[in-house]
């Protein structure tokens, strides 16, 4: 399910670099923020929005969350 081979069908393969906004919520749940591709938008500008958006999300969901 996750690496090893690409499927047969694929097309062709091609390296990404993955920013990946989690936070982990309890003992076992991990809330997923959000996500880009830092290999195709590695401007310091574009991590900046990104890291500001996510720490939103994150306010809001804890905001929801004690609702």
């Amino acid at each position: 399910m996750f690496g090893g081979e690409a499927p047969a069908s694929a097309g062709p393969q091609e390296r990404v670099l993955l920013r990946v906004f989690v936070h982990f919520h309890g003992d076992k749940k991990i809330l997923l923020l959000g996500g880009y591709d830092k290999g195709q938008h590695p401007q310091p500008r574009r991590q900046e929005r990104e890291i500001a958006r996510n720490r939103k999300y994150l306010r809001e969901f804890r905001s929801n969350a004690r609702q």
